[in-house]
């Protein structure tokens, strides 16, 4: 059987108890590979390794990738411009080291016309933040969406082991049946040992 389960919604009428915590509820987990399925919570099956682990597409790991590269271009870029005493320090000391000797052949001229490039930093810090938010509500989507879970091992091994469990009984009621209900009595009498009556 493969460890992977699909969650599904019933109706309430057919709403079972909760195999962690005993409540009714209509979440079921189901598992095509072993015909394996039981009820259970969705606060149990969210954010909970010990329990489940949902299973994610390529797609959703991409989407996240982007997420977190998205998140370090903003927090440097929110550092290097951002209005702390610990920035403004750090663009001080690298403006006056790039920023050239001024000649004394211009003492009254004036500040030169600020720079288009000067302006381009808010615009990039706004679409980065775009695309962080477009990228994050996404992958926030995906995860709502996740259908497929695998069970943590040891609920894992405790369903193969139920499901061995119960095919053994399963087995053992059919050998008894057909033990007992295809035979003549004479045949019973030969193959076991029935206790006799006290003779008088």
């Amino acid at each position: 059987m493969e460890n992977v389960y699909t969650k599904r919604k019933v109706s309430a009428a057919s709403a079972s108890t909760c195999l962690v915590c005993l409540k009714p509820t209509t979440t079921v987990m189901y598992n095509k590979s072993g015909q394996d399925w039981f009820y259970c919570c969705d606060l149990h099956i969210l954010d909970n390794p010990q329990f489940a682990q949902p299973i994610y597409t390529s797609h959703y790991k991409e989407r996240l990738k982007r997420v977190n590269e998205l998140g370090a271009k903003l927090g440097s870029h929110s550092a290097t411009h951002s209005g702390n005493w610990d920035s403004w320090i750090t663009n001080l000391f690298t403006s006056a080291k790039v920023a050239p000797p001024e000649t004394k052949s211009q003492p009254n001229s004036e500040k030169p016309p600020a720079d288009p490039a000067d302006a381009e930093p808010k615009e990039t810090l706004s679409q980065l933040k775009l695309q962080y938010d477009k990228e994050l509500s996404a992958v926030a989507d995906i995860k709502k969406n996740t259908r497929t879970y695998s069970l943590s091992q040891v609920m894992f091994e405790s369903r193969q082991q139920r499901l061995k469990h119960l095919s053994n009984v399963k087995e053992q009621n059919r050998m008894h049946q057909e033990a007992y209900s295809n035979t003549d009595p004479e045949d019973l009498l030969k193959r076991y040992n029935f206790p006799e009556l006290p003779k008088p």
